[in-house]
Formats: structure tokens, sequence, C-alpha cells
């Protein structure tokens, strides 16, 4: 009867140390806490591997009422190499895809947050923002189990987005078009208080024509009685 060979204990150590490190290397996380001023950019880059998944959850707290906040990943140094761009970070987590970039196992991706004015915004205040960011990559970053829910509320929050700049479009013409009325109003009032200011000048004038004509007539008249009073007569 033959044997079965036995593998060495040291082997499957081997080969689970192996499998460890490979999973430890395609998969992370880290967190960090930030605090942006209006007007400011707050960015730093992250190592991430090639062609994996990233989540991204955010905590954000701020005293604006009139602004919220983006945030923007590019990949590497070139700033036009962009991989997610999104606004109103603070409502759902993001969720993008690396890369693949065989040359290297891991490269940086620089994510920057900064201030978003809403469109129909008309005070723009100083605000602080206290951003919490926590970031998960390859295997902690899957989520077999709301994959659908995660299309649907996807969907959603792109119909969301696609609704508000409509409605942000609707809201631009009508201001557009109450400026215009009341231009309109303003250029209206302007030329009645010209005409109103034309008939002034006008009576004015001929009230002043009249005086003059009846200085004169009164003058002639007063020197008329005077010479003859004197016995001076003059043609």
């Amino acid at each position: 009867m033959d044997s079965i060979p036995r593998v060495p204990s040291g082997l499957l150590v081997s080969t689970a140390l192996a499998a460890l490190i490979i999973r430890a290397a395609s998969a992370g996380s880290s967190a960090l806490s930030l605090e942006l001023i209006s007007g400011q950019r707050r960015c730093f880059y992250e190592d991430l591997p090639s062609h994996s998944d990233v989540a991204i959850a955010y905590t954000v707290a701020s005293s604006s009422t009139f602004s919220t906040l983006s945030i923007r990943i590019t990949y590497g140094t070139d700033p036009h190499d962009v991989v997610f761009s999104g606004n109103e970070i603070s409502r759902d987590a993001t969720r993008f895809r690396t890369k693949e970039h065989p040359d290297r196992d891991l490269a940086a991706y620089k994510l920057c947050f900064f201030e978003h004015v809403r469109p129909d915004s008309l005070v723009v205040a100083q605000a602080v923002w206290y951003i919490d960011v926590s970031m998960k990559w390859g295997a902690h970053a899957k989520d077999t189990g709301a994959s659908a829910a995660t299309m649907g509320k996807d969907v959603g929050s792109q119909q969301h987005q696609l609704q508000k700049i409509l409605q942000d479009a609707q809201d631009e013409l009508d201001d557009v078009l109450t400026n215009l009325d009341a231009m309109h109003a303003r250029k209206k009032l302007l030329a009645e208080a010209n005409e109103e200011l034309n008939a002034k000048v006008t009576i004015f004038s001929i009230i002043s024509c009249a005086v003059l004509i009846m200085g004169s007539f009164y003058q002639r008249f007063h020197i008329y009685k005077y010479f003859k009073s004197c016995r001076i007569h003059y043609r």
C-alpha cells in the first residue's frame, strides 16, 4: 500500500504567509482629519494599488449654509488627469477605481477638498469645515452584499444631480428674467421723469420769454413817458 506523501509544515506556513502578504499589499485603509477654511484648498497624497476599488467615507461638519464641500481626485501630479470629481460629498460616500499601472505596484493619487459656493447664494460667509476622511481599498473596499443597492443608489444620485443642475439652470434663468423686468421698469420710470423734466423746462422757458418781453415793453413805455414829461420828442 502506497503512502500519501506528506507536505512539510514549513512549506504550508510559507505559503500562508505569502498569501497574507499579497492580500495585505492589495488591500488597506487609512484615516485622517482636516480643517478647511473658505477660499482654501486642502490636498494630500495616497499611494494606492493598481486597478483596485477605493471607498472613501466622510464625516463633515460646517457652519456654512451657502456652500457645499467638493472633492477632486487626480492621478499623480497631472492636474488634468481627473479620476473623480464631485460636489456635496457630505451626503454619500465616494467610490472609484484606480488606474492600471503595470510598471509599479503603487501609484500616488492626489485628493483635494475645496468649498463649492451654490449658484443661488447671494451671501458668501466665512466658514470653517471639519472633515474626517476614512479610505479603504482592495478587499477592504468590497461590499458585495450591497452592490445592487449601491448601483441603484448611484443611479438615483445621478438623477438627483441632473435634477439639481436643471433646477439651478431654471433658477438662473428666472433671475435673468427678473433683472430684465427690473431694467425695463427702471427705463420706463427714467423716460417718464425725463419727459416731465422737459415739460417743466419748456414752461419755464415760455414764462422767462414772456417776462423779458413784458419788461421790454414796460421799459419802452417808461422812457416814452419820461421824454414826454420833459417835452422831448423822438421818433
